[in-house]
């Protein structure tokens, strides 16, 4: 059963079972895959839309979104791409499963990837 205990001064050690690391490597390197895979259309990949929401909600501000996203894209690209590579070297650094930071970042990608595969079934 995964442990977690809070630090002083934020973050929490969590330590996690094997299979559990196991997990969490599988669906970090679907993430990986995801980002790494080219930015497909609005609508046509729901982990795509989960990871990458929408700026502009209204369909008429399509204008608007493709120039936000040609400013911003790239740069969510490289943090997402950047918390997902350290949440695997850390998993392969630790032995015994126990992790010393804050990995609010990574859990919302895994979060928004699982949700994402969820409600396309």
């Amino acid at each position: 059963m995964t442990k977690i205990e809070r630090r002083r001064g934020g973050g929490a050690t969590v330590r996690f079972e094997a299979v559990e690391v196991a997990a969490l490597r599988d669906l970090a390197g679907q993430v990986g895959q995801v980002l790494g895979g080219g930015v497909p259309e609005h609508g046509t990949d729901p982990i795509r839309d989960r990871l990458f929401p929408r700026a502009y909600v209204d369909p008429t501000e399509d204008r608007s979104e493709d120039e936000f996203q040609s400013v911003v894209h790239e740069d969510l690209v490289r943090a997402k791409s950047e918390a997902v590579a350290a949440l695997l070297a850390d998993l392969d650094a630790s032995a015994d499963g126990q992790i010393h930071k804050n990995y609010n970042g990574w859990i919302q990608n895994l979060n928004r990837g699982i949700t994402a595969q969820l409600s396309a079934i």
